[in-house]
């Protein structure tokens, strides 16, 4: 909801079904509970997204989005 919000919110043009998405599937690869393999896949949400049928472009950005957001990567210097 808070994504929501925010994107509700932004002065700039937003696609809120990516927001949304990546809101929701934001932890689904967490590495403290899947391992470092898979969440450096994202198989969970890779496989989520494919099941809602999303479409390409939609799911690259998603992914793209994920893996650039974390405590951990803002760390290791990886925040965009």
């Amino acid at each position: 909801m808070l994504a929501e919000c925010f994107a509700n919110e932004c002065s700039e043009s937003v696609n809120l079904q990516e927001v949304l998405l990546t809101a929701w599937l934001h932890d689904v690869d967490d590495y403290k509970l899947v391992g470092k393999t898979q969440a450096e896949k994202l198989t969970n949400a890779v496989d989520i997204m494919a099941q809602a049928e999303a479409n390409d472009d939609l799911s690259q950005a998603v992914l793209e989005n994920i893996a650039a957001i974390g405590y951990n990567k803002r760390l290791n210097g990886k925040q965009s």
